[in-house]
């Protein structure tokens, strides 16, 4: 069963990946996600540091 939660080392290869202009499909790819946890992040994150 995939872990439900996102680690701190995932998040952290979600920003790197999101630096490097990679899709949401390939980051999610890369750890076993789903593309739309991966956008909701993003979403969340960048919306706050603005």
């Amino acid at each position: 069963m995939k872990n439900k939660h996102l680690t701190l080392s995932d998040r952290n290869d979600i920003q790197i990946g999101i630096e490097q202009l990679k899709t949401f499909s390939a980051i999610a790819t890369k750890l076993g996600k789903d593309p739309s946890n991966i956008s909701t992040l993003s979403r969340m994150t960048y919306t706050r540091k603005r």
